[in-house]
């Protein structure tokens, strides 16, 4: 297994979008329009913040595209299983359950909830998840890609 060396700019980078997605959830009034300043001044916040989501989705490629260095395939799909899709899971349950005791909706059958769970039904703040599981669905392929004997296949895909 090799060590790689510490990326600090991917390390800057990646505090900085996480401060930046600090902001985005902070100034979320701006979905509900009001001609007022507070409106005005969380749509400032949320259009300079905005950046840090496709951010995050391109240090997802840069941190992971070359994970077979560091270990197998199966191993890159039970680290991602375990930081992703457990959590979506765990917490998909917990809204669904919380909606049922609100009386939101009534207690879905195992089809709804699966139907739920395929449509992002359950609750649309998880919207990144359906985001990044198909990312990570492709890295192995595309860690084949690429590398730098294949910049030609890169290229031409």
């Amino acid at each position: 297994m090799a060590t790689q060396e510490r990326k600090h700019h991917i390390d800057i980078l990646n505090c900085l979008a996480c401060f930046a997605v600090v902001v985005l959830h902070s100034s979320g009034d701006v979905f509900v329009f009001s001609p007022t300043p507070h409106w005005y001044g969380n749509m400032f916040f949320q259009t300079i913040a905005h950046w840090a989501v496709p951010v995050f989705f391109m240090l997802t490629g840069a941190t992971l595209l070359g994970y077979r260095a560091r270990y197998t395939t199966k191993e890159f799909f039970k680290k991602r299983a375990r930081r992703i899709l457990i959590p979506f899971l765990i917490w998909s349950c917990i809204y669904i359950v919380w909606n049922v005791i609100k009386g939101t909706y009534p207690f879905p059958s195992f089809t709804a909830i699966v139907g739920m769970l395929l449509n992002n039904d359950v609750q649309n703040i998880f919207w990144f998840f359906y985001a990044l599981i198909p990312i990570y669905l492709c890295i192995p392929v595309i860690s084949l890609v690429a590398k730098k004997e294949n910049v030609k296949t890169l290229c031409y895909w």
